[in-house]
């Protein structure tokens, strides 16, 4: 009798685990159904990355959209005339010390591939990394957004932003690599990554101009709402704005 429970017990044990094993193999198979039924796309393998998201918001104090209807050198042209504009109408408060300056302008360019799906609204966020006379300086744009429709199929958003080295004055900066991240599962297509400095967008006397350029073509996309997915320019920068 004791010889018969012991192996009713075995019996229940086997199926128990083979019961688990079973569930644990549907659960795989239904997420990998989910993600295609959902139509993820991401290959970079960065993809539902947790991220501490900033507390203090940081807002462009420009932003202009331009749609598919105009092309890459008009819309260059339209956002320098905003710039111009803009500056002249909110002057930051001029260092009167020649050869340095307290903040300065810098811009972020995305376009949006013009294909089906490309477009998202998706919360977007940016890291720029600076390379200054007082050190690095990382700036971390919490949501890379404005009023209205960023990020839509062919569409090129610009963004202008101020900066500074916390507490100093600068002689000059060189921008060395730029992150951008999406987040949730709407995904996005960016074809274009660019991060300019130029002379003529600061408030004080510059010369020379720092960029990084890209054209990352790939998929940002999550599993969950809550992920995050990053393309890293890598230390790519070139040039230096002198003040």
């Amino acid at each position: 009798m004791k010889r018969l429970t012991n192996l009713k017990m075995y019996v229940v044990g086997v199926v128990f685990v083979l019961a688990i094993a079973s569930c644990e193999k549907e659960e795989s198979l239904n997420t990998e159904i989910s993600n295609q039924t959902e139509g993820f796309m991401s290959k970079t393998g960065n993809s539902d990355t947790k991220i501490v998201e900033n507390t203090d918001e940081v807002f462009p104090v420009l932003h202009e959209r331009y749609g598919a209807d105009i092309n890459e050198e008009e819309a260059s042209a339209k956002f320098e005339e905003a710039v111009t504009e803009y500056i002249l109408q909110n002057p930051l408060a001029v260092n009167n010390e020649k050869g340095v300056s307290t903040e300065w302008f810098y811009r972020i360019k995305t376009i949006t591939g013009s294909q089906g799906d490309n477009e998202t609204d998706g919360d977007v966020k940016a890291t720029v990394k600076f390379r200054t006379s007082k050190g690095i300086r990382y700036h971390s744009i919490s949501n890379l957004d404005k009023s209205g429709n960023d990020r839509e199929r062919g569409q090129t958003d610009y963004y202008l932003y101020r900066t500074s080295y916390p507490g100093q004055a600068v002689s000059w900066i060189e921008i060395q690599s730029a992150t951008i991240c999406l987040k949730g599962t709407d995904g996005w297509f960016p074809t274009t990554f660019d991060v300019y400095a130029y002379p003529y967008q600061q408030n004080v006397a510059a010369t020379g101009g720092t960029v990084v350029r890209s054209h990352p073509n790939v998929w940002l996309d999550n599993n969950y709402f809550w992920g995050w997915d990053c393309y890293a320019t890598g230390e790519r920068g070139t040039g230096r704005l002198n003040f």
